[in-house]
């Protein structure tokens, strides 16, 4: 007599359970300097325009860098041995030599100068662009005026002065660094004349502007009221 042989029942595997987010290890932290996109540079702080303002802003970070981490002593070695001296850059285009002056390298460390560099890029509205309501960038004008900029920032001399002032331009507050160091080494009562003379000639532009605003004021009409408004007929 022959019987049929069970088929043995299979070992249930239990399966592991899913760790609960409680139990994952933390995360590490994230770090306080990352590696920014192509088109900004490869070093923190960089500015918008790095081919004009490439050289100027890579002083501008170091100087941001010491007061940071407050390495004032390590930060200020390294710029006074760059004042003066000839620098390379190499890009995918070409190799050029630049050289900063002291006045450069004295912004980067007691003053903002990556700040600076942004206001002028950002927060500068040239006069022939006033009633453009398209953005500036790229523009000839103002790829012009960002040209000399950057120019006079790396050589504060004279010519490179007369050729960033040839564009007439309302600049930022945060550039006012910029002009002290400029004429550092004039009279600072005739810089402290020519300031206070600057500042009453915009308010005196400013007051006679809004009165002649106020003596003849725009009237506009709305198109709803002039189609609301009809005329009785007379009889």
């Amino acid at each position: 007599m022959r019987t049929r042989e069970r088929a043995l029942p299979k070992p249930e595997i239990s399966k592991p359970k899913a760790s609960s987010k409680k139990d994952a290890p933390p995360k590490p932290p994230a770090p306080e300097y990352r590696r920014p996109m192509l088109h900004s540079g490869n070093y923190p702080d960089a500015p918008r325009d790095a081919g004009v303002f490439g050289p100027v802003g890579l002083l501008g970070a170091i100087g941001r860098w010491a007061r940071r981490t407050q390495e004032m002593g390590r930060g200020k070695a390294v710029l006074d041995s760059l004042a003066g001296q000839p620098m390379l850059l190499i890009s995918y285009e070409q190799i050029s030599q630049v050289r900063f002056d002291h006045h450069t390298t004295r912004l980067a460390l007691e003053h903002d100068l990556t700040k600076i560099v942004d206001s002028l890029y950002l927060g500068t509205t040239l006069y022939s662009e006033l009633e453009s309501a398209s953005t500036p960038f790229g523009k000839p004008a103002f790829k012009t005026f960002c040209l000399m900029a950057g120019r006079f920032l790396q050589s504060f001399n004279s010519a490179a002065f007369i050729d960033f002032m040839a564009s007439r331009a309302e600049y930022a507050t945060e550039i006012a660094p910029l002009f002290t160091e400029y004429f550092r080494h004039m009279d600072k009562d005739i810089v402290q004349s020519a300031s206070e003379l600057g500042r009453w000639l915009n308010r005196t532009a400013y007051f006679a502007a809004k009165s002649e605003a106020e003596e003849f004021p725009l009237k506009r009409e709305s198109p709803k009221s002039s189609k609301s408004r009809k005329r009785r007929p007379k009889f």
